[in-house]
């Protein structure tokens, strides 16, 4: 068994490498430090080839989150602050960076899990925020989970029609992974408003409460939504809405 595991990794990187050396110079990967010293860094690319970076810094458990945009060159802009109220933002663990995404008119969402500094009640809601109308940084952040207790990452995605869509998963006090849902709430006037949450995964699949999820609406208007189930509390499947 350790024979073929060998053998099927070693094919793999043959392909791997064949396919680097048949790309053009000008295609390759380029790694590059995040700015400032931020942590948890989430990038979008743009239509324009404009890539927009958020990233963190401060205490795990109270910190600030912050955007920069380059236009097709190694240089950012310089960093404006997501977060309306400092320290209100929190990076324990791998599952709870700020997301992002682009909407129309290269309007930036970003949501992020709330610090204890924020003193808000339930524990640690999604907070949302957005650029304001002029481009010129971000609006008042505001709690976009209701009066749910959000201990897991959530997602945020837009796409150019206006809508923007912010998910988190969660479940009643005390209940079991099995028992959690994932939630969605809607907008479809760019974040300035939006509807009333739903339910969107399946009952019987239950969410990994110590995992991450991801989101993306294409250009024709479908949502997907990726995450860890937790069926039973043992089937551990990854799940596309």
């Amino acid at each position: 068994m350790r024979t073929m595991t060998c053998r099927i990794i070693l094919v793999a990187v043959v392909c791997l490498t064949a396919a680097v050396d048949s790309v053009p110079a000008e295609k390759t990967v380029e790694l590059q430090r995040t700015p400032n010293r931020g942590i948890q860094p989430k990038s979008v690319t743009d239509a324009s080839g404009s890539v927009h970076l958020i990233y963190y810094r401060g205490e795990p458990t109270k910190g600030d989150v912050f955007y920069i945009r380059s236009s097709g060159s190694r240089k950012f802009t310089k960093p404006v602050q997501v977060n309306s109220t400092p320290g209100s933002a929190l990076s324990m663990g791998t599952i709870r960076g700020a997301q992002l995404a682009i909407g129309r008119e290269q309007r930036v969402h970003v949501v992020w899990n709330s610090s204890t500094r924020s003193q808000m009640k339930p524990p640690h809601p999604m907070l949302y925020a957005r650029t304001r109308d002029d481009g010129s940084g971000f609006g008042t952040q505001r709690v976009v989970s209701n009066d749910w207790e959000v201990d897991g990452g959530g997602a945020v995605a837009a796409d150019g029609d206006g809508n923007v869509y912010v998910m988190w998963h969660s479940g009643p006090r005390g209940s079991e992974e099995k028992d959690r849902r994932i939630y969605l709430r809607r907008s479809t006037d760019d974040g300035a408003s939006f509807g009333r949450e739903q339910v969107i995964s399946p009952p019987t699949t239950g969410v990994c409460g110590c995992c991450a999820m991801q989101a993306i609406a294409d250009r024709d208007g479908n949502l997907y939504v990726a995450y860890r189930a937790a069926g039973n509390n043992v089937h551990r499947d990854i799940i596309l809405l």
